[in-house]
């Protein structure tokens, strides 16, 4: 009898790769944990992260590293994945089509020990980020177009098959833990714009938590729930799968590297980088709103799926608008994260909301690019913004100066210490505990402040 559709994949879970290869791998593993760290701290006094806490009676305003105070590990997990993805300026993966890094650090981290090393959670997060955007290769574009929020659904998976090589598990509790993970997988893209959204990650965090904690209680669950019968991406796509077929190109070359990450410059949904880019460009032509008839933004089809408010009514709800990215640009030379606060727009954008407009016609190949063509109308004659590498996507990375930047923003003059930490091999996790709750002490208030920044290498 041949092996299940679940144990191949737990075999793939288990490549080992190259010393190279590791080290090369973990340089963008650590890439991926600086945003993450940025995201959670430029989110940490945010009203909805503070309603959070409240309701979990926790007092703590930093990161949590395992176990803090009265929270579960469950606890941990969901509120560094909900405060993480809640500005949503964390990563992205093209496969995936989710946030990687919100969901599966949340997890680790909730279920780590204090002298934890750094490069195991990062190799952990690997394999997490590997299994991801193979499940999502697998069934997108449909899994998206049927409304699924990938970081809730697939997440849920790719975390909790990090823990399980966080923690070692042997096969048949990795089995089990992938099972109970897969029963609580879900997300909804109807919860954009609303808390409910970053909440979907937040869950994602804690179930895969939770899953690992049910399998190390003893309990069971079914030893393959990738079956092709009636397994879960049978089930919730109509899917059949061949993992075996995985191996090929397991980490050869690593979803963290082809198609890569995406790393924001500003905190709304990636789908709308390359029209932000494009309106850039416009803007500084000299295009204006009071000086031009029509927008029309051309996109691939299904290109902007992820935009589903073309009319927004607040700022949150403009984060998947971008029409209102757009017109905040062209109104104010960018867009602020004030603009982007759960407040009600301003009444101008509905008076020139008319004048955008968006149309479905260009071709897409490569999934590490977002092309978008902004037509820009002024009485008798037409101009075009065309961009297909937006700034921080794969093949127009952000410069590792201006991720560690995003840090400083969050830290103040900790984040150099915070850098130097990371780019050790041997750093453990409590030393990055340690700094991050001597930030409650300095009430750290200096956001530009000049400071040495490290190579992650």
């Amino acid at each position: 009898m041949g092996k299940t559709n679940t144990e191949e994949i737990i075999e793939l879970l288990k490549t080992r790769v190259s010393k190279d290869q590791k080290n090369k791998l973990e340089v963008l593993a650590k890439k991926s944990f600086l945003d993450y760290l940025a995201s959670v701290t430029l989110a940490d006094k945010e009203l909805a992260v503070e309603k959070l806490k409240q309701s979990l009676h926790y007092t703590d305003q930093y990161l949590i590293i395992g176990q803090k105070g009265n929270l579960s590990v469950e606890q941990a997990a969901l509120l560094n994945g909900f405060t993480a993805h809640y500005l949503d300026f964390d990563d992205v993966q093209a496969n995936f089509r989710g946030h990687p890094s919100v969901v599966i650090f949340s997890a680790l981290l909730a279920v780590s020990n204090p002298t934890d090393k750094l490069r195991s959670l990062l190799q952990a997060f690997v394999q997490g980020v590997e299994l991801a955007g193979h499940i999502g290769r697998t069934i997108h574009p449909g899994h998206a177009l049927q409304g699924w929020h990938s970081t809730g659904t697939i997440g849920t998976i790719a975390a909790a098959a990090a823990i399980g090589v966080y923690k070692k598990l042997p096969e048949d509790k990795l089995a089990t833990l992938l099972s109970f993970a897969a029963s609580q997988a879900s997300g909804m893209m109807f919860q954009e714009g609303s808390d409910a959204k970053p909440m979907q990650a937040g869950l994602a965090a804690r179930n895969a938590v939770a899953a690992y904690k049910l399998t190390e209680s003893g309990l069971t669950a079914t030893k393959d729930p990738f079956n092709n019968h009636n397994g879960w991406l049978k089930t919730i796509s109509g899917t059949e799968i061949t993992p075996s077929t995985w191996g090929n190109s397991w980490l050869s070359p690593a979803q963290i590297e082809n198609p890569g990450i995406w790393f924001k410059q500003k905190p709304f949904c990636s789908a709308a980088i390359s029209g932000y880019d494009a309106t850039r460009q416009a803007y500084e032509a000299g295009i204006r709103i009071s000086n031009t008839t029509q927008f029309i933004f051309h996109y691939p089809e299904n290109g902007d799926r992820a935009l589903t408010k073309s009319h927004p009514l607040t700022g949150q709800e403009g984060k998947f608008s971008i029409e209102y990215i757009a017109w905040c640009v062209l109104e104010n030379g960018d867009i602020s994260t004030e603009d982007l606060d759960n407040f009600r727009v301003s009444p101008k954008f509905e008076t020139d909301l008319p004048k955008f407009s968006r149309q479905h016609d260009l071709p897409s190949k490569d999934k590490r690019a977002r092309p978008v063509r902004l037509e820009v109308i002024q009485d008798d004659k037409t101009a075009n913004f065309t961009v297909i590498n937006p700034k921080g996507s794969p093949l127009n990375p952000l410069d590792e100066t201006d991720l560690q930047k995003k840090l400083v923003n969050g830290l103040g003059d900790l984040a150099s210490d915070v850098i130097q930490l990371i780019s050790k091999s041997k750093t453990q996790l409590k030393e990055i505990d340690s700094l991050l709750n001597y930030r409650r002490y300095l009430d750290c208030t200096s956001k530009n402040s000049q400071i040495s920044l490290a190579p992650l290498s």
